[in-house]
């Protein structure tokens, strides 16, 4: 659902939404238009009279003496009409102080005349011979405007913005049954857009008033607008950057994980780390196979530098070049066994971002200040459902999120053994492996209690050994009431954009487009492991093999570089120790090139056919050489 439909700035000009486009809606008789109920010669319909815009569009028609605000407003009335009657009308005089109309047809008598009235500031109909005797026609040709197609298509384009052309045309025809061209269907979807969402040089004017408004109802935020002047004295938009006040008091509170690279200057102490499925991406593509990435897997799980050490030397006896791959990538930023204990996260996914820049989606493709409403109005909401959802939780219990894991690591600490070493110290064994645990200290041997905080399936067998309560065990960072302290700072609402503060500041053009080297790409970019609408398997990242020559980087087909440098030189049999090749076995050494196929029928046509004395024939044994 679109939060910003209501604002007449970030969606202007939208007209109210009608029920249907077939049909005229119901309409209660205390409200119906006056010209409903008026008889074409009654005296009243001479006296003067204004056009009301909230008629349905199928009802408008022209009427003598009406009076509009410019002449665009009675274009626009003529389109309803003429849509409506079936009739094609033609501009005989188009000007923005008279306007002549008659009817396409020779035979039909339609003609209006209307005119700029100077002291009234309005433009009047005087004239009007409203008799049609034509035929229905289905093409309208100029008269039906862009524009007008836009108004009636407004709230669709809300809906589905990425409706094509060509399905805006066969819906143009199914509701007003008119053919119109391809070239008014574009310039009617770029006016629909501007019209939901205003145009880019208001929006980038804004900007500055939109930052005040953000630090008056959000004291303490960061707003940041960097301009580039030019030597002609225009100002463009370079940058904008927000930090809410809650947003930002919530972090700080609780803040355990690192940023970007560039953090590292500002907090030299935060633990940078690499999203794993991001690294696995891309080690797929050069090395593909399921059990490629399950030794990957393998490795990032790895919580000790010996069970890594024996992970990748797995890695390294398949394959160096997967292992020297790995290895460049920092093991220390996307491996259990390097990461920092007592950060209470052992996780390595950055799945927050991925299902943030999902939903950003559709919002980054819209102006400016409309997209960053969007953002502020769901990141507002998502804080304060995340609030509501935490009320309920007790203050020194872990959240339900943690109770869930410790309720299936209470049902796997069933096959392991528990033995007493010492105070407060015991072993946990199972068949193959031992480590050992001590409960004083939040430690196990296996370094999974440190990392995550909650405990591992060796500390859950020895709390359920003493029937102790393991929530008793959790991190005070899992617990509701530091869950409460993060959202406990909220964002605060702002006014509208017809109650911004103005400002001082030059407002700002929209940033210049750089015109790219080839065709945009519209759709996302797909990883190579995404299968598409295809039947066979994708090939991408494999190797080929030649299957005669044993070699990597040609099939059978393509042939290889031979002895001479030239490529194209293929065989068909075993290699001979000289180099060539034997066909079928039989010793008779062969080189086959590639010639041009005008060669090959020439020397063709060169070997006639010679009758011999009894009938048989047989061809010339030398034939012309060409070179």
């Amino acid at each position: 659902m679109i939060k910003t439909l209501n604002d007449v700035f970030l969606n202007k000009l939208c007209p109210k939404e009608q029920p249907t486009l077939d049909t005229p809606p119901k309409e209660d008789p205390s409200h119906e238009d006056p010209f409903d109920q008026m008889d074409e010669h009654d005296p009243i319909h001479e006296e003067v009279t204004a056009f009301n815009e909230n008629v349905h569009w199928k009802k408008q028609k022209p009427v003598l003496g009406m009076r509009f605000e410019n002449p665009k407003k009675l274009k626009h009335m003529l389109c309803n009409y003429v849509v409506a009657k079936g009739c094609q009308l033609c501009y005989k005089k188009n000007h923005n102080r008279r306007l002549l109309v008659k009817c396409c047809s020779r035979q039909c008598k339609f003609r209006l005349w209307a005119s700029w009235m100077s002291e009234e500031k309005s433009f009047q109909i005087k004239s009007l011979i409203d008799d049609h005797n034509c035929a229905r026609n289905f093409k309208m040709g100029s008269i039906i405007s862009y524009a007008w197609i836009g108004s009636h298509f407004t709230s669709k384009f809300l809906q589905k913005q990425k409706m094509s052309v060509r399905l805006l045309k066969e819906e143009v025809k199914q509701k007003f049954g008119i053919d119109v061209s391809m070239g008014q269907c574009r310039r009617e979807k770029k006016y629909a857009i501007e019209l939901i969402e205003g145009t880019l040089v208001e929006h980038y004017t804004k900007l500055w008033s939109y930052g005040e408004e953000i630090r008056r109802s959000n004291p303490g935020s960061t707003v940041k607008l960097d301009v580039n002047n030019m030597p002609n004295g225009k100002t463009y938009f370079s940058k904008f950057y927000i930090c809410f006040e809650g947003l930002k008091q919530g972090w700080k509170g609780s803040c355990r994980r690192g940023l970007l690279e560039v953090v590292k200057e500002v907090m030299p102490n935060v633990e940078h780390r690499q999203c794993a499925r991001y690294i696995v991406a891309n080690f797929r593509k050069m090395f593909s196979g399921v059990h490629y990435e399950r030794m990957f897997w393998k490795d990032w799980k790895a919580s000790t530098e010996p069970l890594f050490n024996a992970a990748m030397k797995e890695i390294q006896v398949l394959n160096c070049a997967a292992f020297d791959y790995l290895m460049e990538k920092n093991p220390k930023s996307w491996c259990r066994a390097f990461f920092r204990e007592g950060r209470m996260c052992d996780v390595v996914e950055n799945g927050l971002s991925e299902s943030f820049n999902n939903f950003i989606r559709d919002a980054r493709k819209k102006p400016i200040i409309t997209m960053l409403e969007e953002i502020r109005l769901y990141v507002m909401e998502w804080q304060f459902n995340h609030t509501i959802k935490g009320c309920s939780w007790p203050d020194y219990k872990p959240c339900p999120a943690i109770t869930i894991i410790l309720n299936q690591l209470k049902r796997d600490q069933r096959y392991w053994q528990v033995l007493p070493t010492g105070l407060n110290q015991f072993e946990t064994r199972n068949l193959v492996e031992s480590y050992i645990v001590d409960v004083d200290k939040k430690t196990c041997s296996c370094r999974v209690w440190q990392l995550n905080g909650y405990g591992c399936v060796h500390s859950i067998a020895k709390i359920s050994y003493l029937n102790s309560d393991v929530g008793n065990y959790v991190d005070p960072m899992y617990y509701g009431a530091i869950y409460k302290n993060i959202y406990k700072y909220p964002m605060c609402g702002m006014n509208g954009s017809n109650m911004w503060p103005p400002t001082e500041f030059i407002p700002p053009l929209p940033p210049l487009k750089r015109k790219m080297p080839s065709r945009p790409k519209v759709n996302r970019r797909k990883d190579s492991s995404e299968r598409g609408a295809r039947h066979t398997v994708s090939k991408v990242g494999k190797k080929i093999m030649c299957s005669v020559c044993k070699q990597a980087g040609h099939n059978k087909g393509r042939g290889k570089k031979g002895s001479n440098g030239n490529v194209g030189e293929k065989s068909n049999g075993r290699k001979t120790k000289d180099g060539k090749y034997d066909i079928g076995g039989r010793g008779k050494k062969v080189i086959f090139k590639t010639r041009k196929k005008s060669e090959r029928i020439l020397k063709k046509k060169l070997g006639t056919r010679v009758e011999g004395k009894n009938g048989e024939g047989h061809t010339i044994d030398k034939p012309m050489e060409l070179e």
